[in-house]
């Protein structure tokens, strides 16, 4: 059978824009003073590791993982457990959290590190997953839309995530 065509589309917010979107944000779910409100924190923290709990429960022994950058991803990275696996990622602080994993065989993918992404991307890190076939994609979400799908802020990520994605048996929006 032929595999979806992935919907991974550009989303670039103008810049005069970033701040009055960054200040509702803050606003939203914010105490008087415009930080987070605790209780907005602890809830978010739960939630990601509900997800990540979610997630482990789909690796099996033997499996192949990439795991893009995001802090879903990491905490998914920290919940695996302890099963023999090959993990790719593209995320320094990913590959940090599985350096002392021995059970685990870890591939980074190189090149250029974004920071605002936290993660390599761009012609280095797209020739190393192009020969990976994993059996599972964690794939980091900026944002989602009912039409374009699964969003990124920029073109080399959105490159980086169509060409993981189409290459793994499966993918998780993470």
């Amino acid at each position: 059978t032929k595999r979806p065509e992935s919907r991974i589309e550009i989303v670039e917010a103008g810049r005069e824009q970033a701040p009055r979107e960054a200040a509702v944000a803050r606003l939203e779910g914010a105490g008087q003073d415009g930080r987070p409100r605790l209780e907005e924190l602890v809830r978010s923290e739960i939630e990601q590791i509900e997800h990540a709990q979610a997630a482990v429960s789909l690796v099996r022994t033997g499996q192949v993982l990439f795991l893009d950058a995001g802090s879903t991803n990491l905490a998914i990275a920290s919940a695996l457990p302890e099963l023999a696996l090959t993990v790719i990622t593209n995320a320094p602080s990913i590959a940090m959290a599985l350096m002392e994993r021995p059970e685990i065989e870890l591939i980074m993918a190189g090149g250029r590190v974004d920071r605002r992404a936290g993660a390599s991307l761009g012609p280095q890190a797209l020739r190393t997953v192009e020969r990976m076939h994993p059996d599972l994609c964690f794939l980091g979400a900026c944002g989602a839309d009912a039409d374009a799908g699964v969003t990124a802020f920029n073109y080399d990520e959105a490159e980086f995530k169509r060409s993981i994605a189409g290459a793994s048996k499966a993918v998780v929006v993470a």
